[in-house]
Parts: C-alpha cells; sequence; structure tokens
C-alpha cells in the first residue's frame, strides 16, 4: 500500500482518533500507538478502516523504552512516517507545596516532556536524511501542547560522532498541537504538501 504514512500517538482515544480518521480520510496510512491496543483496534473495527492501510503498536510514551521500540517496529514494517504527532500526555493537577505531587509531577513530565522527544526520536534521522536527499520529501513533527517539550525541542543538540550541532531546524516545520488540533493539522499539512480535504 502506497501513500503518506502519519504515526500518532494516543490514538486509541479522543483527539488521537479525531486525527487518525481525518488522515485517513485523506488518504493516509496510519501508524496507530497507545497502551489501550484492543480498544484501539475495536475502534479501528468500526470505522471500517482497510486492514492494508493501518497498524497498531503497543506503547507507553512514559516508558522510553517502549515507545522507541513501538517507533522502530513502525519503520520496520510501513517505514519512516511523513507525519509524526506526539498526542499522548496527561493532565493532573498538583500542588509543590505537597511532597507526595513531586511525585506527580514526575509522571507529568516523564509523559508529557521526555515521552514527547522518545515519540520523535527513533524517526528523525530518517526524516532529516529524506529532507536532504529528495525535494519532493516535504516531513512533519506535530507536537500536541504540553508541559515544557517546546523548549526541549527547540534546543539544538550536540552529537558525541561530531563536533557540530543539529536539531529540530532541520526539519521544514515542527508545529506546537495547540488547543484547535484541526486548524493546526491543516496548515502543517498543508505546508507539507498534503491538504486535508
Amino acid at each position: 500500500m502506497t501513500g503518506p504514512l502519519v504515526f500518532i500517538t494516543g490514538a486509541s482515544s479522543g483527539i488521537g482518533q479525531a486525527l487518525a480518521r481525518r488522515y485517513y480520510d485523506a488518504g493516509f496510512r496510519l501508524a496507530l500507538a497507545a497502551r489501550r491496543t484492543t480498544a484501539l483496534q475495536l475502534w479501528a473495527d468500526e470505522q471500517g478502516f482497510s486492514t492494508g492501510r493501518y497498524r497498531i503498536y503497543h506503547a507507553d510514551v512514559s516508558i522510553i523504552d517502549s515507545i522507541v521500540a513501538a517507533g522502530q517496529t513502525c519503520v520496520a514494517a510501513q517505514g519512516v512516517p511523513d507525519v509524526v504527532i506526539a498526542n499522548a500526555g496527561i493532565s493532573i493537577g498538583m500542588d509543590t507545596a505537597e511532597r507526595g505531587d513531586l511525585a506527580v509531577m514526575a509522571q507529568v513530565l516523564a509523559t508529557n516532556t521526555v515521552g514527547a522527544a522518545a515519540t520523535f526520536h527513533p524517526f528523525v534521522a530518517g526524516m532529516v536524511s529524506r529532507r536532504r536527499h529528495s525535494r519532493a520529501a516535504r516531513p512533519w513533527c506535530l507536537l500536541r501542547e504540553q508541559s515544557g517539550a517546546d523548549s526541549l525541542l527547540r534546543k539544538p543538540a550536540r552529537r558525541a560522532s561530531r563536533n557540530r550541532r543539529e536539531s529540530s531546524d532541520d526539519l521544514p516545520g515542527l508545529h506546537r498541537h495547540a488547543a484547535d488540533a484541526s486548524q493546526s493539522l491543516c496548515h502543517a499539512v498543508s505546508h507539507a504538501g498534503y491538504p486535508l480535504r
């Protein structure tokens, strides 16, 4: 099956499902990652998705090895995505005056910030390489609005193998996926050359 590929985390409910539906209708192949894969499979069946156009991957974005493995499996099975959406995240109220809430904060950061970075990790090298070797390739990463993740992903990272800096700026765009998901999605995908109709 040919066609552009989108990788979406948190795809078993809410915005993740809405994005999956919209991308599918636009002709994309789907790589859907979630902890609740049984629920996700039931939903995909209800949508009538063609089995040749989507795959489901079990992943917990709060566990680095889990989400990285899911991404690597996606690349092996479906190829390097054209769009990556780090949608999975949690929102839990906390009070820093409460000692027990510091553990809650650690959980939120592990999921929303480190988890987002780990989501992109398996794909960045392939997307950057494709961008450099093909003018037609327009890889995009979209990021759900998550505490601290935007500043983390904007900072250039130093590679140990060579004395140079490389960051998400090597991609044509890295956008925060804010409250108006549909508007951000249409804007980003349109500029990537994949208009959603």
